[in-house]
């Protein structure tokens, strides 16, 4: 049987394993920043890269829509109007 570690040393154990949470507390904030640094960096060149695809493919999609003069204001639209009436089938 161990003897039992001395109270100092309990102590002691305890404050460098709290220090040790700490510490690695906080290198994982900073891989956490720099991953999203570098994430939003990729995401950026990714953007960067594929916007002529983005223009081509808008380009090639906006004609078709431009023919049919489609009014720009919400007030210039056609209304569709109609009218209704309920039909009751019960027996009077």
């Amino acid at each position: 049987m161990q003897p039992k570690p001395h109270l100092l040393l309990r102590i002691l154990g305890v404050l460098i394993g709290g220090a040790l949470l700490l510490l690695a507390f906080a290198f994982s904030l900073v891989i956490l920043a720099v991953l999203s640094v570098l994430a939003s960096a990729a995401l950026g060149y990714f953007w960067w890269k594929t916007r002529a695809l983005r223009r081509a493919h808008s380009e090639r999609t906006m004609p078709a829509a431009e023919d049919e003069e489609a009014p720009q204001d919400a007030t210039e639209r056609p209304a569709i109007e109609g009218e209704s009436k309920r039909v009751d089938e019960r027996e009077s």
